[in-house]
């Protein structure tokens, strides 16, 4: 039951399989014991962590016993996801998926109370990305719910990195507008 994802959209090299290092050793130690593990390791980390680390937990433990283990007192805001992307949590007796490979529990001075405002077209989002998309220009036609000239423009090729979202002087949420756009056209 391994997890496949379509990084391509409707373009060139769909039936591509992308794994991460987590899932490498679980799947080596299924060939080889001829089973599959069902617990698996994330990082948790933040400034509401008192005990950072890379953590062991069975499959479908909760975030609130993972927080109890950790030492988390009072996040200010939840992530969970990749290294470099992630979403927000909202509920804390949701069980941890396999898509699962970081948790940050941030404090409120980690987390930007700034505004997005309007493009001001400096590129620095297009320098950036390693698919050599331009993410100011992706993201105007989600805004305007141009889908068709999203995917056209090679959107569904994004790796949802969030490196434009980072450099982003106008704090602008390109990598959030694209995961919508991803998703309303399936």
């Amino acid at each position: 039951n391994l997890a496949a994802r379509d990084v391509f959209g409707d373009y060139a090299m769909k039936d591509t399989m992308v794994l991460d290092a987590f899932l490498l050793p679980a799947l080596a130690r299924g060939v080889m014991d001829q089973r599959l593990t069902h617990y698996q390791l994330f990082l948790v980390n933040g400034k509401a962590v008192e005990t950072p680390g890379i953590y062991k937990v069975l499959s479908g433990t909760t975030l609130d016993l993972v927080m109890e283990k950790a030492g988390v007192k009072n996040p200010f805001r939840i992530v969970a996801g990749n290294i470099l992307s992630g979403d927000a949590v909202f509920n804390t007796d949701s069980p941890i998926n396999r898509g699962i490979r970081e948790l940050l529990f941030l404090h409120e001075t980690e987390v930007s109370k700034e505004e997005e405002v309007n493009c001001i077209k400096c590129g620095r989002c297009a320098d950036v990305c390693p698919v050599g998309l331009q993410p100011y220009e992706l993201n105007a036609l989600v805004v305007m719910r141009d889908f068709d000239e999203f995917f056209k423009k090679r959107g569904g090729m994004c790796v949802e990195c969030g490196r434009c979202s980072y450099v982003c002087p106008s704090k602008r949420h390109l990598l959030q507008s694209f995961k919508t756009a991803k998703k309303v056209k399936r």
